[in-house]
């Protein structure tokens, strides 16, 4: 009896409050606000706890009449922080959020929270920022954020990147968490990927290995998509015409529409369908029939059904991508003058179930299973301008099918133990690949299986958080290291913030690197299935001063140095003295190093965001660094409450990197400088029709002095290509929107 009374009176401080509702509201529409998250803090006995707030808005707070300290957060809406006393007013009004989506982050994080709060760095663009630029591409999405640089290939028609120095193959990109596959030289083409549907992007730089596994040595992107709509039906319609230089016509510069369309079936089950043509005519700036910039047409096409109830959240996707690039080729001969002409298509269709399952006030968990398919097809024609005709070559490596196929299944069970100021996070990540196609090796299927399982917990005292991570892992071709990592927080007043992250990195060689088997009259180009895996490991520090001045002006200042290092790094080799005979290798260590220095602040009318970067690289341990610079300055200016102006502008200063000619010689090559500067303007005709109109490429960069760009088979020595020169846009946005219904969240984790 008496280890009864024990029992109930230990308890008794946490199961024995009295209960009051709170319910959040919309500010202006005074909507119930369902998926906010909200963590609070009886003040008298400091018991802490979280909920999620339900289709009414409604979240039961266990305080019996103490004072409670309450946070409130959600993606639409400014986070919300105040101490209550009193709950005969049980009503809290959240502010919705316009340009501070980004306050908001969920890539690394145990559940949706302030930026501020996370103790990962990370970068956000909101959609409202990607329609101000009027972006056609995630390209022109990046192209003047600091420390990204873009590398273009105009023969493949294809984007990727460097992040801090480290090439794309080594970032992880995701759409809604789950990885993209199919890349082209060892990168996510950036074009694929159809903006129209991105409610956010989350960009974390430094290795996210313990939580993503390979190819996030580098860094997460992650492409939030957009999942809710507080009206009872919604269609927005896109339309983008853009010239190609001086040149614009039904054959000529872009033409882009995009349609999506939204219904809440019930109060629990809400659906989606998209659907976008995006056709670019190429651009030549010769009389000769073949183009500098290749022509291409791509379409895409998106479904959601999301059921949520209770404390259940399910989804299913489909994405769909077909995208083809035309290379038409030079007239050769008099007497029968005929060309050879190049197809390039991608396909790619990618199905996805997420399940969410709320386990108790302080556990959940979350789940995915997704399954990908992409195919790369080339086809060759000899066209013959006598006869008319177009026949399919039939010369070695002239047709060609690449087929990869990827599951995905991921899982993380989240248990917040508040009393003790401690979270903890345990998954698995399991991912399956297959491929082959006449480039691969053989005849059968190449599979490369990685099975991850991984940990963290995160321990908060006082001003500090303190997060390590672990993450272990069975390959089927690979021995794979233990991954560890430790993120530290420090806030040291409410205006700044120190953090500083190690982690480890490990990226294994892909299908293609191993059984790469190219061969045409003009390249050679081979797998090795002797290299050996990625290692890698990267350290950052930083702090973040933030302020506001009588809530009309805001400002946040960052300063953070970091340093990566890879050892066995795989990249092309190519044999001396034959230029475009080539094979992978292991390069024998790379590193960067480099500072970043970030500026921003906002008035009611004016968003200003400036930085600058200097990193350095070497691809020998014995080479000193060598560094490049880069500096942006972006500016909105809302002229009046229709009309916004902006411009974005960056530096890419020059950069010399290594050529790998074999594993024992390196060679210095540079790519020069440039400046890059857009102008935008954003017209608001009403709630539902919005206009852009704008210059890209205002300084008209076109080609320049540059290192090798793309890969061995249609890589270019010499010139590295930026854009095809200044052209104008302009852009047609439509929304029309059905009745409300309640609030609702647009984020997934």
């Amino acid at each position: 009896m008496q280890r009864v009374l024990t029992a109930i009176l230990f308890f008794l401080p946490i199961y024995g409050y009295g209960q009051n509702t709170l319910v959040l509201l919309d500010s202006k529409t005074k909507a119930p606000i369902s998926d906010a998250f909200v963590k609070y803090t009886v003040i008298e006995n400091n018991y802490q706890d979280f909920v999620i707030s339900n289709r009414e808005g409604e979240v039961i707070i266990k305080s019996s009449g103490m004072s409670v300290v309450i946070f409130a957060s959600h993606i639409n809406y400014t986070p919300y922080q105040d101490t209550i006393s009193d709950f005969s007013n049980n009503t809290i009004f959240l502010l919705p959020a316009t340009h501070d989506l980004s306050e908001v982050v969920v890539t690394g994080q145990y559940q949706p929270q302030a930026a501020s709060k996370s103790i990962h760095k990370i970068k956000s663009i909101t959609s409202s920022q990607i329609l101000a630029k009027g972006a056609r591409n995630l390209e022109e999405v990046l192209n003047t954020s600091l420390n990204i640089r873009l590398n273009k290939d105009p023969a493949t028609g294809t984007t990727g990147m460097n992040l801090q120095g480290i090439s794309g193959q080594n970032v992880k990109i995701l759409i809604d968490g789950i990885p993209l596959i199919g890349r082209l030289d060892g990168q996510i083409d950036l074009n694929q990927i159809n903006i129209n549907q991105i409610a956010k992007i989350e960009i974390v730089k430094g290795p996210m290995a313990v939580s993503y596994g390979s190819n996030a040595m580098g860094g997460v992107i992650n492409i939030i998509t957009k999942q809710f709509s507080p009206d009872k039906w919604h269609v927005n319609i896109s339309i983008d015409e853009s010239s190609a230089r001086e040149k614009y016509g039904l054959e000529e510069g872009a033409h882009n529409f995009h349609i999506n369309g939204g219904y809440n079936i019930t109060n629990n089950l809400y659906s989606q369908l998209a659907f976008g043509s995006n056709y670019f005519a190429g651009y030549n700036n010769s009389s000769e029939r073949d183009s500098n910039w290749d022509p291409k047409t791509q379409y895409t096409g998106n479904l959601l059904l999301k059921y949520n109830k209770a404390d259940t959240k399910t989804s299913y996707s489909f994405s769909y991508l077909n995208s083809l690039i035309k290379n038409e080729g030079k007239i050769i001969g008099i007497l029968k003058p005929q060309a050879v002409d190049e197809d390039y298509r991608t396909i790619r269709h990618v199905h996805t179930i997420n399940l969410g399952q709320k386990l108790s006030n302080t556990a959940r968990f979350n789940a995915s299973v997704a399954y990908t398919d992409y195919q790369r097809l080339k086809r060759q024609f000899i066209t013959n301008f006598v006869t008319g005709t177009k026949l399919l070559s039939t010369g070695e490596g002239t047709q060609d099918t690449t087929s990869l196929q990827s599951v995905n299944l991921r899982g993380t069970l989240i248990k917040n133990i508040y009393q003790r100021n401690l979270s903890i996070e345990t998954g698995y990540d399991i991912n399956i690949e297959s491929g082959n196609g006449g480039r691969i090796l053989g005849t059968d299927a190449k599979k490369i299986n990685d099975f991850g399982f991984f940990g963290s917990a995160s321990f908060a005292y006082n001003k500090w958080e303190l997060k390590p991570g672990i993450r272990m892992a069975y390959n089927t071709i690979f021995s794979s290291p233990i991954i560890p990592s430790v993120n530290v927080k420090w806030e040291h007043s409410a205006s700044t913030t120190f953090r500083a992250a190690y982690g480890r990195g490990f990226r294994a060689p892909t299908i293609k690197e191993l059984y790469f088997d190219f061969r045409d009259a003009n390249h050679q180009v081979f797998g090795n299935e002797n290299l050996a895996p990625e290692d890698g490991h990267h350290i950052d520090i930083g702090v973040t001063i933030k302020g506001n001045h009588h809530n009309r002006l805001r400002y946040k200042s960052e300063i953070g140095a970091f340093y990566n290092t890879i050892s066995d790094k795989i990249d092309f080799g190519f044999e001396a003295g034959i230029e475009n005979k080539a094979t992978y290798i292991n390069v024998n260590k790379f590193k960067s190093l480099g500072v970043e220095y970030q500026f921003s602040f906002k008035t009611n009318k004016f968003d200003i965001e400036s930085g600058f970067s200097l990193t350095g690289a070497t691809d020998q341990i014995d080479e000193a660094f060598l560094y490049t610079p880069e500096v942006i300055f972006n500016v909105n200016f809302e002229l009046t409450d229709k009309i916004n102006i902006g411009t974005y502008y960056k530096f890419t200063g020059e950069k010399t990197v290594y050529d790998v000619i074999s594993e024992s010689e390196i060679a210095k090559s540079k790519t020069a400088s440039y400046h890059w500067l857009d102008l935008t303007s954003v017209f608001t005709f009403s709630k539902s029709i919005k206009a852009i109109i704008g210059i890209k490429n205002i300084l008209d960069v076109t080609d320049i002095q540059g290192a090798r760009v793309g890969g061995p088979i249609h890589g270019s020595g010499g010139i590295s290509s930026i854009s095809y020169g200044r052209s104008a846009f302009v852009k047609l946005e439509i929304n029309i929107n059905g009745n409300k219904t309640t609030g609702g969240s647009q984020v997934k984790q």
